[in-house]
């Protein structure tokens, strides 16, 4: 029985068990930055959040700068042997997501 629920427990891990961080690379904080259903709340400059969990697929970055400037980014997760991902915010138009 006790294998069968180890079994069991061991089968439902699935894609969510991949997770994201934020770095930020602007001269400014970012204000509430999401990427999909994470979400990382204000993020100074040169910080580097904590990992959040995240589901494999399209999700998009969105952040407003604090000059009021928005952004929205779409990127993807992609499942595979890297469970942990950093998206690196360079600049509004230079946003790298790579696997860790």
């Amino acid at each position: 029985m006790s294998f069968f629920i180890a079994s069991l427990f061991i089968g439902c891990s699935k894609e969510d068990d991949y997770s994201v961080r934020v770095q930020n690379g602007l001269s400014e904080t970012m204000k509430n930055v999401s990427f999909g259903s994470a979400s990382f709340k204000d993020v100074e400059m040169g910080i580097t959040t904590d990992y959040v969990s995240i589901n494999v697929g399209e999700h998009i970055l969105k952040y407003t700068a604090i000059t009021g400037s928005r952004n929205s980014t779409p990127m993807e997760i992609k499942a595979g042997d890297s469970r942990k991902w950093t998206i690196l915010i360079v600049n509004p138009n230079l946003v790298r997501l790579s696997e860790d």
